[in-house]
């Protein structure tokens, strides 16, 4: 059974990128420092021997994860078990004071954090969580330890400043998530054609490859380059030129399945990726493509429509070919023959 390939762009795949490894090393290090200042400060000024000791605790465990970070990165656990003990270190810190020192608008600091870190649906998970921890503890407060000052309203407070917090966590991660996946998809696309370009189309073969092996099925890579482009662009303009780019890049991908993929590598070049197909379907393939290409009329400023052509060099998977650039190399010397042998043809080849 031939596997399904997907490829989908989301925040857990940009999370781990080495920027964002440098902002939990950064932010681990930063915290443990300002954690060891307030350890400091309530042990030798305000006497909070607690609450120093928490701080001091919650310092050991930050710079524990920084180093781990630093070394050889974390996982989204070890995310998780930071943010608990930053949020302890707030809970501590506003529980065993009166309501005047206690500090609990940093709670609404948890969700931010917790979105920012783990994307939406973990980090609404963790911060509903930690929300209900916080509410639950301000309830137990208020009823056994009345002379603190906290009152219902402080819990009703809390709540709705929670509240909020999340849901403008929400709507600031969803923005986040579609910046990421127009910035992604921006990064691996033609601007003219919107096929992917060459850094797409690496990223595609490199999966659809591992597939092909996985599977024991064939890879095909064809290079299509049109005829004579530069005397279109010259007698027509590139204008013209740029049309009959997106007709061919229409064209071409009109006979490609799902799992396909076709980029536009630069000027006038095109290369397919074809899976789960015989030589015979692939040539057949190519064949339409060409055809296609060779049945466009575009329309000029004056004169007859114009009719392009275009050159194919097809290769295949083998034993020999272990990288993109091992596929290119056969299949552009296939086109480089169909070109000498006169242009508008299909030339496959397996290996030099």
């Amino acid at each position: 059974m031939t596997k399904k390939y997907t490829e989908v762009t989301t925040v857990e795949d940009i999370v781990y990128t080495a920027g964002y490894r440098r902002i939990i090393f950064k932010g681990s290090l930063l915290g443990s420092m300002f954690l060891t200042v307030f350890s400091l400060i309530d042990f030798f000024y305000t006497e909070l021997y607690l609450d120093a000791t928490i701080e001091a605790i919650g310092c050991v465990i930050l710079l524990s994860i920084a180093y781990v970070e630093n070394k050889r990165g974390v996982n989204s656990l070890a995310v998780i078990f930071g943010l608990i003990v930053i949020s302890t270190v707030i809970g501590s810190g506003a529980f065993s004071n009166h309501v005047e020192e206690s500090g609990i608008v940093w709670f609404a600091l948890i969700p931010f954090l917790s979105f920012f870190l783990l994307g939406e649906k973990l980090g609404l998970r963790v911060s509903l969580l930690i929300s209900t921890v916080y509410i639950a503890g301000l309830i137990n407060i208020v009823i056994q330890y009345p002379e603190k000052g906290f009152t219902t309203s402080a819990i009703f407070g809390v709540t709705g400043a929670l509240f909020c917090s999340i849901l403008l966590s929400i709507a600031y991660e969803k923005n986040r998530t579609s910046m990421i996946h127009l910035l992604s998809k921006q990064a691996k696309t033609d601007s003219l054609t919107s096929l992917l370009n060459r850094r797409g189309l690496m990223i595609s073969f490199e999966k659809l490859l591992l597939l092909s092996q996985q599977d024991k099925k064939d890879l095909y890579l064809l290079i299509l380059d049109l005829d004579n482009f530069k005397l279109i662009n010259d007698n027509f303009g590139h204008d013209i030129g740029d049309i009959v780019i997106k007709e061919t890049a229409n064209a071409a991908k009109t006979y490609l399945k799902d799992i396909d993929r076709i980029a536009r590598i630069g000027g006038e070049e095109f290369v397919a990726v074809l899976s789960n197909v015989s030589s015979e379907e692939a040539l057949k393939i190519a064949e339409r493509i060409r055809r296609a290409i060779e049945n466009l009329e575009i329309e000029v400023p004056s004169g007859p429509p114009l009719q392009v052509t275009v050159s194919i060099g097809v290769t295949k998977s083998t034993e020999n070919k272990k990288l993109f650039s091992d596929f290119f190399k056969i299949a552009d010397k296939a086109l480089y023959e169909a070109k000498n042998n006169g242009r508008n043809r299909i030339v496959f080849k397996e290996d030099n």
